[in-house]
């Protein structure tokens, strides 16, 4: 049986659900992985995985549709390694509407700046 290669992970929206799911299969497989989310403090499940086990699990503050916010993320993630083997852009909204006159422009802009531009924002400044 051949060893398998440590993978370096960025997990954008980390916090909970599937970015929650991620980080914990990528730490029981022994990866190192940055946990992003908006807001670390607020992430508790997220926080514990981080406690047990630092080694392999960082909490990164970011919030996607903040560039200042990712670059800054860019830059502590660069400081414990030289590279990142896999990005999983995972942060998202939802806001449900019954149709077309109950769609909030606010709510849609949001989205937007959320799931279309943030992924790409984290791409390219991880790149």
């Amino acid at each position: 049986m051949t060893s398998r290669t440590m993978q370096r992970i960025v997990v954008s929206g980390a916090n909970r659900g599937i970015g929650l799911g991620f980080v914990r299969v990528y730490v029981e497989r022994g990866d190192q992985v940055f946990a992003c989310c908006r807001r670390p403090r607020e992430a508790g499940l997220l926080g514990e995985i981080a406690r047990q086990r630092p080694d392999q699990c960082t909490v990164v503050g970011m919030d996607v549709t903040s560039k200042s916010q990712v670059l800054a993320a860019v830059e502590q993630v660069s400081r414990q390694t030289n590279g990142v083997d896999v990005l999983i852009n995972n942060a998202g909204v939802f806001f449900p509407s019954t149709g077309l006159a109950d769609i909030d422009p606010g709510e849609l802009l949001e989205s937007m700046a959320v799931n279309a531009v943030g992924p790409m924002r984290v791409t390219q400044a991880f790149l």
